[in-house]
């Protein structure tokens, strides 16, 4: 019959024990040094449900607090550089709202559009008639091509301003407007979310969390318990080997403990998610309708600010292209 030397025997099946511990250690530290940390879980586990229902309050208010916070410093830095857009001015006013600005300067771009048909029309019209003076026919015919440039120039920052303005308008007139920032605020604030609805959600997660870390402790206490008895026992026999059945027999025990190891495993990170999936959704809202009805994503808020500064220096260059010297010369040579 097989055996094997007491010795190699309490070997093995402390390798096995060693293996149990091993697999619950990760769920030790996620408990130890992440989740119990994060929400402040308590020692009594029946508490942890409100530990992180609290926790969770705590970190919608913070994330709507970072929000009013933000929306104000880049409203007040808005302000500073370009004037307030519910102080209404005229839209050639350096503190014109956005709004008037975008308008005047689309619009500048279509006057150019109906300058460029009527210079072509009237070069088509008398650029070849033999009773138009010749000299009158020369700025016609010329008329085109010294136009064009500052035309194609109008026309791609036109195209830019409306993709922008498809895009960003609803961020800019937020961050400008008083009316608008306060309104989303409001909003936000409407939104808040209760501990009560933290605490259902959270219960669940929580209960489970706290029956598997009871869970674990007592597998890592019978796999422990086993191998003392193991060898205490071996090393009480008279005989200086033990049956390899018996070994074999008494180490799928330790199979069985890693079994259920693995199985904690993951329920633990099943609980872990759904926690995250809470945390995540305690930072929120993320995105709200705007004054104008459309959504306006928080995460967007500080990009729209760059994007504004941007986008007046396109609206003002969009303008002097529009009321160049030269497009007004030239225009007036082809009309003379």
């Amino acid at each position: 019959m097989n055996s094997l030397s007491i010795p190699d025997a309490i070997a093995k099946v402390h390798q096995k024990d060693k293996e149990v511990r091993t697999a619950c250690l990760p769920f030790d530290r996620a408990i130890v040094f992440r989740v119990r940390r994060e929400y402040m879980l308590s020692m009594d586990h029946s508490q942890w449900s409100t530990n992180v229902a609290g926790r969770l309050e705590l970190r919608n208010k913070d994330h709507r607090v970072g929000l009013r916070m933000s929306l104000h410093n880049l409203h007040n830095k808005l302000r500073k550089l370009y004037g307030d857009a519910d102080n209404r001015a005229s839209a050639d006013s350096e503190d014109a709202d956005m709004e008037s600005r975008h308008a005047g300067a689309v619009n500048l771009c279509h006057r150019v559009e109906g300058l460029m048909r009527e210079v072509a029309t009237l070069r088509d019209t008398y650029g070849n008639d033999p009773a138009v003076p010749v000299n009158d026919r020369v700025f016609l015919r010329r008329a085109i091509p010294r136009f064009k440039k500052q035309f194609d120039e109008a026309m791609k920052k036109k195209e830019n301003i409306v993709k922008v303005a498809d895009e960003w308008m609803p961020y800019f007139v937020t961050l400008t407007s008083k009316d608008a920032l306060d309104h989303l605020i409001e909003v936000d604030h409407s939104m808040k979310i209760h501990r009560k609805v933290f605490l259902d959600k959270a219960r669940p997660h929580c209960e489970n969390l706290a029956r598997l870390f009871l869970a674990r402790n007592t597998l890592v206490s019978d796999s422990s318990r086993l191998s003392f008895r193991l060898e205490t026992a071996w090393l009480s026999f008279s005989s200086q080997t033990v049956p390899a059945y018996r070994v074999d027999r008494e180490l799928r025990k330790f199979d069985a403990f890693l079994a259920s190891a693995q199985q904690q495993e993951a329920e633990h990170n099943a609980i872990e998610k759904a926690l995250q999936e809470l945390s995540d959704f305690a930072a929120s809202p993320n995105v709200i309708p705007g004054l104008d009805g459309r959504e306006i994503d928080y995460a967007c808020l500080k990009e729209a600010y760059y994007i504004y500064r941007q986008f007046v220096a396109l609206l003002d260059a969009t303008t002097k292209v529009c009321l160049a010297h030269t497009l007004v010369d030239h225009t007036a040579e082809s009309l003379a």
